[in-house]
């Protein structure tokens, strides 16, 4: 154990707060994947001040997914829109 009294840091914690960060990042570089940009740049979040950063980059550029489709109301033979890869705006 570390620390004292009320503040015991338990091999327990260590373990869980180890989870939590490898699910979060397998989760953004998921979301990532999806947009068309590389998993890998999940691994930027682990740096302070510049993950705030990249995450305003990544939210307000084009992504490389969305270039890549045609134009909205381009005539689709899928008239409802509701493909699991859909954006709704």
């Amino acid at each position: 154990m570390v620390g004292n009294g009320m503040y015991e840091l338990s091999m327990w914690h260590v373990i869980l707060g180890l989870v939590l960060v490898v699910v979060f990042l397998w989760l953004t570089a998921r979301v990532l994947a999806k947009a068309g940009y590389s998993g890998w740049w999940c691994l930027i979040l682990l740096v302070p001040l510049v993950n705030i950063i990249m995450v305003w980059v990544f939210a307000f550029s084009s992504w490389p997914r969305l270039r890549n489709q045609p134009a909205a109301g381009g005539g689709s033979s899928d008239a409802g829109g509701g493909g699991s890869d859909s954006v709704v705006s």
